[in-house]
């Protein structure tokens, strides 16, 4: 062969170059040589595996909508929607209205009705008796998160190769914060029964007070605070939806009645 291509594949760049050999010797030359430099943007490899774990654990958390939905229509029940967003003509625009009942999370004045997601787990949890649609919310708020487990079978597997540092240091981050959690649960109350994530989300929100641990309130104010942005065990998550099966078949079973 005469003409050899070739190509550098790099982090940042794509080179590629054509090498003619000519009809005799030392006259080969170079027809072409060229590099493309990538945008940083574009050429970071950790914003795009970001990006493909943001997309696995938005894919997995509507599966776990599905499966719920799935379950409670077998039973006979209806499902709460929610609000369906959509591309119309190339652009995402809201294609249909979410239930009230399950956008909403705290009632007009003067109504008594329970829309907290939070505390329609607590009042799960405690056997208050509720309506099928609160149950459902209650069990889809449940669901939401599904807690961070360092052990799992791909971690190990992770485990087996070199982390960068960056990784590395993105995990150790993530195991410290999880721990921070565990160690806030822990001081919000001495009571074993109230050391779950709906108990925790009420509490940071000023609904719920460890010193009075019977009491809900049903509204927030000023000095509301955000649960965001921390890290949930999963063994956590797990225990309180375990917790919630055995009183959401009860009170199913009361309003069918």
């Amino acid at each position: 062969m005469s003409t050899i291509w070739a190509f550098d594949l790099g982090k940042g760049s794509i080179g590629e170059a054509v090498w003619d050999e000519g009809t005799g010797a030392g006259d080969g030359h170079f027809k072409h040589v060229a590099s493309l430099l990538i945008p940083a943007e574009f050429a970071s490899t950790k914003d795009a595996a970001s990006r493909r774990r943001m997309k696995r654990t938005r894919d997995a958390h509507k599966a776990r909508e599905a499966w719920l939905e799935e379950v409670w229509r077998a039973a006979g029940m209806e499902p709460l929607q929610g609000r369906k967003v959509g591309k119309v003509n190339g652009k995402w625009q809201l294609v249909s209205e979410g239930d009230p009942r399950l956008e909403r999370e705290f009632a007009a004045k003067g109504d008594p009705t329970c829309y907290t997601s939070c505390l329609l787990r607590i009042k799960l949890l405690r056997g208050e008796k509720l309506e099928e649609w609160q149950i459902y919310k209650a069990l889809r708020s449940a669901i939401q998160k599904r807690g961070y487990d360092p052990k799992v079978a791909w971690k190990a597997r992770e485990s087996r190769r070199s982390l960068k540092k960056d990784e590395a240091d993105e995990e150790k981050g993530t195991v410290e914060r999880m721990a921070a959690f565990e160690k806030e649960l822990h001081a919000m109350s001495p009571h074993e029964e109230n050391r779950f994530s709906c108990y925790f989300d009420a509490w940071k929100m000023g609904l719920w007070d460890p010193q009075t641990p019977l009491n809900l309130m049903e509204r927030i104010d000023y000095s509301a605070d955000s649960t965001r942005n921390r890290i949930l065990p999963r063994s956590i998550v797990e225990s309180e939806r375990r917790e919630l099966m055995l009183p959401s078949l009860a009170a199913l079973s009361a309003v069918q009645r």
